[in-house]
């Protein structure tokens, strides 16, 4: 395990394939670039936007936000509009610039003392915060899952996604201390969204030294807790039934990641700690990704896929239920009562309560994949570069052979049975 000045390092929870084993990290990593597709939503319940990229957006309708948009619940507080909701994002920090999201970004600072400004150099909190947050309706990007919630961005971790626990710990501290929800300017936070972690096999035999860093930074999420605040972090990308620490705190909602056809993502974590899982997608055989879209430095978008991207979908909902009048006390029994049951009947080691969801929603998934993927799937190849899978422009050759060669087959076979005749 890395340390720096004797603090466990954290790390950001992205992936891409194989995943890296980070101690804590924000958890995805799998990034493809795009280009804008000029859709718009093709459901036809729910909302209607008129982002250029929402087409492409399958976790939405999966969690059924496109239904509650359309009955207004969008992350504005309907009880107190002045006071709004905010979701604080630990992670790498945030793009204040970026279009999609510079609206909704109500503070930027950051615990990390080489990278002071808090600006995100490395993308993944950039990422995080779209999904959260990012504008509805301003013809450009996509639809975050609580497009009217603010965004207080915490940078705790580097452009490398690697960070010190205390700098998440002196994180939250700043959030009881200065922004409680009970804040005298409606400016508190409400939701923190932690899409990061530490994968520790036995908890119980660290030394005294890690552990007291582990139990101060379980005594700050205590406080957060008991201030009135929900916190969410992502169970981890390592195939293992370890759940990652903060996420495996008892005050503090576990998320695992599901694809896009709602089966468990091939990299996530499971275990007893789990709460609810969320779409984080997947990448297939080495070959291609079907990750979550959302905005990504320099003012760009992108896909990532990993329970980094799912803990951030679930803060969206649960956003969405603070802004429907949801007091913090019955946050997890209205997620509870609205998750869409998976696994064994009742709580699920790898999916806890359910799928996350904030109205039910009948999205077709199956019919969303096969308009988005598979002439892809025939006809482009991906190939991998660090930590990007670029499509590239030329037909798959090697596909095509095989394809023609079995309808030649057919044909040999035809036209034998034919002359046997």
């Amino acid at each position: 395990m890395k340390k720096i000045k004797a603090s466990i390092l954290i790390f950001l929870m992205a992936i891409i394939y194989p995943i890296s084993v980070y101690t804590i990290s924000s958890i995805d990593y799998s990034i493809l670039p795009i280009l804008p597709k000029n859709e718009t939503l093709s459901t036809n319940a729910g909302a209607r936007y008129n982002d250029s990229l929402y087409g492409d957006q399958w976790a939405m309708p999966t969690v059924g936000a496109h239904l509650a948009h359309a009955m207004n619940v969008t992350g504005k507080n309907l009880t107190n509009p002045s006071d709004p909701i905010v979701v604080a994002v630990c992670d790498t920090g945030i793009d204040t610039n970026h279009p999609d999201l510079v609206g909704n970004i109500i503070g930027n600072i950051s615990f990390v003392p080489e990278e002071a400004l808090g600006e995100d150099y490395n993308g993944h909190g950039t990422h995080c915060a779209g999904i959260i947050a990012a504008t509805m309706n301003n013809t450009r990007g996509i639809v975050g899952v609580a497009p009217e919630a603010k965004i207080r961005a915490y940078k705790v971790l580097n452009r490398s996604g690697e960070g010190e626990i205390d700098y998440l710990r002196q994180a939250i501290d700043d959030i009881v201390a200065n922004y409680p929800p009970n804040k005298s300017d409606g400016l508190g936070v409400n939701v923190i969204s932690m899409s990061l972690g530490v994968f520790i096999e036995d908890y119980d035999a660290l030394s005294p030294a890690k552990k007291l860093v582990y139990e101060n930074l379980n005594s700050s999420i205590n406080n957060a807790y008991a201030a009135g605040i929900i916190l969410l972090a992502a169970a981890g990308n390592n195939k293992k039934g370890i759940v990652c620490y903060p996420a495996a705190f008892p005050n503090v909602l576990a998320i695992t990641a599901v694809d896009v056809f709602q089966h468990r993502a091939s990299y996530s974590n499971w275990g007893p700690e789990v709460n609810y899982t969320a779409p984080g997608g997947d990448l297939w055989n080495d070959f291609f990704l079907v990750g979550v879209l959302s905005t990504y430095k320099g003012g760009g978008y992108a896909y990532m896929a990993g329970t980094s991207m799912a803990t951030p979908v679930a803060a969206g909902v649960v956003a969405l239920l603070f802004g429907n009048g949801t007091h913090h006390t019955n946050i997890t029994k209205e997620l509870t009562a609205r998750a869409k049951p998976k696994g064994a009947p009742g709580w699920d080691p790898v999916f806890g309560d359910g799928l996350v969801q904030i109205v039910a929603s009948d999205f077709d998934y199956k019919d969303w994949f096969w308009d988005h993927y598979m002439l892809d799937v025939l006809l482009v190849y991906y190939t991998l570069f660090g930590a990007y899978l670029e499509p590239e422009t030329e037909i798959n050759w090697v596909m095509w052979a095989i394809i023609g060669g079995v309808i030649a087959f057919f044909a040999v076979i035809a036209i034998y049975e034919m002359r046997a005749r």
